[in-house]
């Protein structure tokens, strides 16, 4: 994948606009981030005597490394693989309006991610659930609660907003403060493949102070 990127980097593409996904590693990865730069310095120094010499050489955009490195921000990322194994245990089949088919409910909820982070002297524990409500048994719905504290020289974030990215579904809340944020609903077709009726794309999650 880096070697795809690197030349439209070159280019002074916009790496976070054409390639959303490998920019949020970029974010959460700081080894990913090295590697990258130590490819591109490797990728022009093999290249350079192929290139003809232009009037204007091209200017490489790295703003998004300098971005992913001086600003707070923090990434986790479910595979859609987890996700069926924590939603849909083997065996499940989507029966709509059939809450018994869900065979979490027995709890209420289900647990996706649990974390705890250490970050710029601040403390976090991430908890994001979901549930499926009684008067809309074919949707689920997704909570997150952040818990923190910073050292005694270090004043934590005023307030947080937390990005949830699965498949075409893309949402932005506030986090309260109590540490609550709720996601708008999702409908269960629409994070499921027609065909199998398994979990279809992989969920991001990130948070970041406002």
């Amino acid at each position: 994948m880096i070697s795809l990127i690197i030349p439209d980097a070159l280019k002074g593409v916009d790496i976070a606009t054409r390639y959303p996904t490998f920019y949020r590693q970029l974010l959460a990865d700081p080894e990913l981030r090295q590697t990258f730069l130590e490819t591109l310095e490797l990728y022009e120094a093999s290249h350079s005597h192929h290139l003809a010499p232009l009037p204007t050489p091209p200017v490489v955009n790295l703003s998004f490394l300098q971005t992913a490195s001086t600003r707070l921000q923090l990434a986790w990322q479910l595979s859609k693989e987890e996700l069926q194994n924590l939603l849909f245990p083997t065996g499940w089949r989507l029966a709509a309006g059939f809450r018994s088919s869900y065979g979490w409910l027995d709890d209420g909820y289900v647990t996706l991610l649990r974390s705890q982070v250490s970050v710029e002297r601040l403390s976090l524990d991430v908890l994001l659930q979901a549930s499926l409500a009684a008067d809309a048994p074919d949707e689920v719905s997704l909570a997150l609660t952040v818990a923190g504290q910073s050292s005694a020289d270090s004043a934590a974030p005023g307030s947080w907003q937390a990005t949830i990215e699965w498949g075409d579904y893309v949402e932005t809340v506030p986090v309260n403060e109590q540490g609550q944020a709720t996601f708008p609903a999702i409908p269960l077709p629409a994070i499921l493949q027609p065909s199998s009726q398994t979990v279809a794309a992989n969920l991001f999650l990130s948070l970041e102070p406002v």
